[in-house]
């Protein structure tokens, strides 16, 4: 009885700790039900509140009266602030601010338009006049915004069509773009140049080559990389070459004999040969490359110096592919790159032997490959083995059969049509007790598809073993024996069923 007394109170006590700790979600349930109608009343309590659109135009009431008449902090406030809303009369007021005598409010003006996702067409004008103001801040925020002045609006190009895409850079802004190209501010020339294909004609040509003595590493390599279809390429490159020898940039250099090596073509082998042995490896691969493409054979011991030196892995690969250019002459350096011990290179070598000399001149190097311990060796030879002519298989497939390479003894399967008949038997019997699993089921189905000699009793032996592997390949070729062989099959597989 006592026992029983202290299971009932111990019970309460559960069911009181279960009222106590309940679930977050049914806390807050109770919460919401005892507190919504303090809400709802207080509520009623205010029936006048401001609506948030009437908020919103007292706002931009108070911050247009403010950049009216409060000093320049409250201003530059009030312009910051209209620039998170989309109303017309706070954008209007902006555009306005553009030009403001305070350099500080056409500064706040330019960071609002900024950060409205289109720019207006009416402010485009104002900001591109801003490119040349007196205070520097304000031509570097406004020179960042080439790219959103040149953008038209969706609206806009709708109607202007698909032939006018940006905003129309002309003959009045030419000055502005040119001045800012000789101004003292290294970023106001960077983003001018950086954006040049906006306005292309309208550069000074003239003006571009004076920047290339006079400025810094990085905006001379912007001029050549964007500016050379505005200069000329001939113009551009008759200049480099008066000051290439004294020239320390590597990056410079680089970007010369790339444009050296489209323009030019044939001629400049020399001029290649120079820089042949340059400390940068960027400089060295382009000046080889240069030599490969004008037919050169002076190429052929740079590219095998490279290839073997301590140089990046993909440019190696690209001076491999580049050697097909010089045909024949390249294909006793292929042949001694073959025993080069990384993968990629000599896999690539492989390629360009094999494009170079034939597939059929090359068979039994491919066939000493099937013997390689890398798989993408032997893969890459079985690929090209598959398109030789005169092989004979007949000596070929039985070694390779018996290889230690499952890949390779498939192989010998996928090309065990080319033997005699007899020959096929004895060989594809020997592969049906092979380790892999992959040789002897594909052994099978060869077996069972070409219903070679004794197939029936292959079939029957293969459902009737322990392996299922062997079972399962077997299995879709029942259909083709005889039926009561069939229903044999099927009567051991299922010897409890009797409705066959």
């Amino acid at each position: 009885m006592r026992i029983h007394e202290q299971h009932h109170q111990r019970t309460k006590n559960l069911e009181l700790i279960d009222l106590i700790f309940i679930d977050k979600s049914t806390l807050l349930f109770y919460l919401i039900v005892f507190f919504c109608p303090f809400f709802i009343c207080a509520q009623s309590e205010n029936p006048n509140a401001p609506t948030p659109k009437e908020t919103e135009i007292k706002t931009i009431s108070k911050c247009i009266n403010d950049y009216h008449t409060g000093n320049e902090k409250q201003r530059k406030r009030a312009i910051l602030v209209l620039g998170k809303y989309n109303n017309s009369s706070a954008v209007q007021t902006i555009i306005n601010a553009l030009d403001d005598h305070s350099a500080l409010i056409r500064q706040s003006a330019l960071v609002s338009l900024s950060e409205k996702p289109n720019i207006p067409e009416r402010a485009k004008e104002k900001i591109v006049s801003l490119f040349i103001d007196t205070d520097i801040h304000i031509q570097r925020i406004s020179t960042s915004l080439i790219t959103r002045i040149a953008r038209m609006s969706r609206i806009k190009l709708m109607r202007a069509g698909s032939k006018n895409r940006f905003f129309h850079f002309d003959q009045k802004h030419r000055d502005i773009l040119n001045k800012c190209l000789v101004s003292g501010d290294y970023t106001v020339r960077k983003n001018i140049i950086l954006h040049a294909h906006y306005f292309y004609k309208l550069l000074d040509k003239n003006i571009l080559i004076d920047c290339l003595d006079t400025t810094e590493d990085e905006l001379r390599l912007l001029i050549i990389q964007k500016c050379k279809y505005i200069i000329g390429k001939q113009k551009l490159l008759d200049y480099l070459e008066k000051n290439i020898s004294s020239e320390k940039s590597s990056a410079i250099l680089l970007e010369y004999i790339k444009l050296l090596s489209s323009y030019k073509g044939k001629n400049n082998t020399e001029v290649f040969l120079k820089w042949c042995n340059y400390p940068d490896s960027k400089v060295r691969y382009e000046a080889i490359k240069g030599i490969i493409l004008s037919g050169s054979q002076k190429a052929i011991p740079f590219i095998e110096k490279y290839v073997l030196g301590n140089n990046p892995l993909q440019e190696k690969l690209n001076l491999i592919r580049y050697s097909a250019y010089l045909h024949s002459v390249a294909i006793k350096m292929l042949e001694r790159l073959l025993e080069n011990d990384n993968l990629a290179i000599k896999n690539e070598v492989l390629q360009k032997l094999v494009q170079l000399k034939g597939p059929s001149n090359c068979k039994d190097m491919l066939i000493e490959l099937l013997k390689s311990e890398i798989s993408k060796i032997r893969k890459t030879a079985m690929r090209y083995l598959r398109n030789c002519r005169n092989i004979d298989w007949e000596k070929i497939i039985p070694e390779i059969s018996q290889s230690q390479y499952p890949d390779i003894r498939y192989f010998s399967i996928e090309n065990i049509h080319k033997l005699h008949k007899g020959r096929q038997t004895e060989l594809l019997l020997n592969l049906l007790i092979d380790d892999n699993v992959d040789v002897k089921t594909y052994a099978l189905r060869t077996i069972l598809s070409k219903k070679i000699d004794n197939w029936q009793q292959i079939l029957k032996q293969s459902i009737m073993s322990a392996d299922i592997d062997m079972q399962k390949t077997a299995m879709p070729y029942i259909r083709y024996m005889p039926k009561n062989e069939q229903l044999e099959i099927y009567r051991y597989l299922d010897p409890v069923r009797k409705d066959f």
